[in-house]
């Protein structure tokens, strides 16, 4: 077990949720698939699918707001620094079971609390195109430093350093998401 996983698994040790339990509200919310699609996007060097590039993205996002708020992640799971942004492993392998609503195993539904947090970030982030995802994803250190680790899996840290970070840096940004209606 590297450095960074042992710091992780500290504190993500205190989330309630997995990814997929999060990924599959968050699919609950756009049941005809307009904005979770399949389609390729057309990035330099590569072209994932749509769906899964902005799950991936709206699950970051909503771990960094969730940390913000609460002081502890949303989910248990660690993420991983990838070309276009972090993604969570165990939801991009699993993406097309998810999408098909094929993935039904010990699922554990949100509270009314976290489904609201979770839905204020889907409206606030789904009106932002992809490169701006993306963007916004290279924007979290996590992300930089876990692209630096050295290893084949780059997972990136989770720590409470991070997470102060996070209220000084993206501060407003959560305030226009809490507002969301």
């Amino acid at each position: 077990m590297n450095e960074i996983q042992k710091n992780n698994d500290y504190l993500l040790r205190g989330a309630e949720y997995s990814a997929i339990d999060v990924a599959k509200y968050l699919l609950s919310l756009d049941p005809s698939r307009k904005y979770f699609t399949l389609n390729k996007l057309k990035f330099k060097g590569s072209s994932p699918l749509q769906g899964n590039f902005r799950l991936n993205k709206i699950l970051h996002m909503c771990q960094i707001f969730h940390c913000m708020k609460y002081k502890k992640p949303l989910f248990k799971e660690q993420m991983s620094s990838y070309k276009n942004g972090a993604i969570i492993y165990e939801v991009f392998s699993n993406f097309y079971n998810l999408y098909d609503n094929k993935l039904t195993n010990f699922v554990k539904e949100l509270d009314s609390e976290k489904k609201e947090f979770v839905k204020k970030n889907f409206e606030y982030f789904k009106k932002s195109d992809d490169l701006i995802l993306r963007e916004f994803s290279h924007e979290d250190p996590a992300w930089e430093l876990g692209k630096k680790t050295g290893e084949e899996i780059k997972l990136m840290p989770m720590n409470m350093k991070l997470i102060d970070y996070y209220s000084d840096f993206f501060e407003d940004t959560l305030r226009e998401i809490v507002a969301t209606k």
